[in-house]
């Protein structure tokens, strides 16, 4: 395990926890967050919305989101 690991916020009540890349996705078309957003800044905006997900997870959604985007031809702009 990684000295590095993210620890989760407290307290745990007030924060949702998604499963999975794809329930990430979900928080993010939730929050609002552009297609070309950073995991930075897409963290930065489910934190401001009480969801938090780990970096690995939120840049796997955001490649999924943007993958998908690609392939039914829609965009942000």
């Amino acid at each position: 395990m990684s000295i590095y690991m993210e620890s989760r916020p407290e307290p745990l009540e007030e924060w949702r926890f998604p499963k999975n890349a794809r329930e990430v996705a979900e928080e993010l078309d939730l929050c609002g967050v552009p297609l070309d957003a950073n995991p930075a800044q897409a963290r930065v905006l489910l934190e401001l919305n009480g969801t938090w997900a780990c970096r690995a997870v939120v840049a796997d959604a955001l490649r999924w989101r943007t993958r998908l985007s690609t392939m039914s031809g829609h965009s942000d702009s």
